[in-house]
C-alpha cells in the first residue's frame, strides 16, 4: 500500500479539492439528507435548519464539487454517485478509526 501512495505524489491538490467541501458540518448534513432521496430547496432548508444565503453558500459548494446536482431548474436536489462515495468513505473511515480512549498504554 505504501508503494501505491508514493506513486501518487503530487496529487495533494486534487485530494484537497475532494475533501475541502466536506470540511463543514452543514454540508455533511446536506449530503446525508440527500442520500435518503431528492429534495426541493425549501424542504432541504427546513430539514437542515438554516435559510437564505448561508444555506445557499453550502449547497453551492457541494454542487461545484460534483457531490450534488439539481434535476432541472427549480427541481429537486440529488446526491450524485460521487457524493454517495464520499459519504461511504467517511463512514468507513470513522468506523475504522481506533478510539483514543480504547487504546491501552501500559
Amino acid at each position: 500500500m505504501s508503494k501505491e501512495l508514493n506513486n501518487r505524489e503530487g496529487s495533494e491538490k486534487e485530494e484537497y479539492k475532494l475533501f475541502k467541501p466536506l470540511s463543514n458540518e452543514i454540508r455533511l448534513k446536506i449530503l446525508k439528507k440527500l442520500s435518503k432521496g431528492g429534495t426541493y430547496y425549501t424542504q432541504l432548508e427546513r430539514q437542515i435548519g438554516i435559510k437564505g444565503g448561508h444555506f445557499h453558500f453550502h449547497l453551492i459548494k457541494l454542487v461545484k464539487a460534483g457531490y450534488v446536482i439539481q434535476e432541472e431548474n427549480k427541481g429537486k436536489y440529488l446526491i450524485t454517485i460521487n457524493g454517495l462515495k464520499v459519504l461511504k468513505f467517511l463512514f468507513e473511515l470513522r468506523e475504522g478509526m481506533i478510539q483514543p480512549s480504547l487504546i491501552n498504554i501500559d
